[in-house]
């Protein structure tokens, strides 16, 4: 490990870890913190993508969530997409087909992406935890 000395001491002095710069740093172990955006670029300094091509079905939910909560609903969108293509049929792929709707709402133009990744979801898991809330969101976006 990198160790620094305390600043203004010499020979003897106490010696303690350096802390990595976030692109060095464990990207997990940033969001856990809730450090996103510190958490994003160290996902991005990884390889954004190669996670995306390695990672577990869980880790991409938590990457997804790093790209979301660090503002990069791109980078988000990207996690969920390859869980979906690499993990379809499971649980966490219809989590995804809800999260993948969740950020298309709000954008009036994309209330229809939306409802197509909400209806995934209720299709996908017709009694899962979400399946409320989906069709809710679903009714929000149709309107009145």
């Amino acid at each position: 490990a990198d160790i620094r000395l305390e600043p203004g001491h010499g020979r003897g002095a106490a010696r303690r870890p350096a802390r990595p710069s976030p692109p060095e740093a464990d990207w997990r172990a940033l969001a856990r913190a809730g450090r996103h955006d510190a958490a994003l670029d160290a996902a991005k300094g990884q390889g954004f993508a190669a996670l995306c091509k390695t990672l577990d079905a869980d880790g991409l939910l938590q990457l997804a969530d790093v790209g979301r909560y660090g503002g990069d609903v791109a980078r988000a969108r990207e996690a969920l997409l390859a869980l979906r293509k690499r993990f379809a049929g499971s649980d966490a792929a219809a989590t995804a087909a809800f999260d993948l709707g969740r950020l298309a709402t709000g954008k009036a133009a994309r209330c229809t992406t939306a409802v197509t990744w909400f209806e995934t979801y209720v299709r996908e898991r017709p009694r899962g935890a979400m399946v409320d809330a989906a069709r809710e969101r679903i009714a929000e976006c149709r309107g009145p």
